[in-house]
């Protein structure tokens, strides 16, 4: 007579698989830890990251841009309906941007930070068009 049947149906086969369970559930969880993976906006091609500025109905899309210090940033702007503008007043950067010329203009962020985006055409920055530029 085999010993298996006996064995599946003790309280120590229970015990076993919720050991086993348990060190599968930490094993899966210690490998996704580690460096948080980070979300940078836009692509990067040789040395330059690419990101898409698209400005349309009092908005900034995407709302939040993040990219690196130090990388040169080439922002390729957009606008569906009109003029807008693409302003961080903290590092003098007021683009103009009208719907009928989109405008690629770059710029490389020194300091770390968030930098708050604003379109200055009134009342937009007022109606909502705004945004942040994190810079890590």
């Amino acid at each position: 007579m085999s010993a298996l049947p006996f064995f599946i149906n003790s309280r120590y086969f229970n015990r076993i698989i919720y050991l086993f369970w348990f060190a599968f559930v930490l094993m899966v969880a210690c490998a996704q830890e580690g460096t948080p993976q980070e979300n940078l906006t836009g692509e990067v091609q040789g040395n330059v990251r690419h990101v898409k500025v698209l400005m349309s109905n009092y908005r900034f899309e995407p709302r939040i841009y993040q990219v690196r210090v130090g990388e040169l940033t080439e922002f390729n702007m957009e606008s569906n309906d009109g003029v807008h503008t693409f302003s961080i007043e903290e590092l003098d950067i007021d683009w103009v941007i009208d719907s009928d010329n989109p405008e690629t203009k770059s710029y490389t962020f020194t300091e770390p930070g968030e930098y708050k985006l604003i379109c200055l055409i009134p009342p937009h920055g007022s109606l909502g068009m705004v945004g942040s530029i994190i810079v890590k």
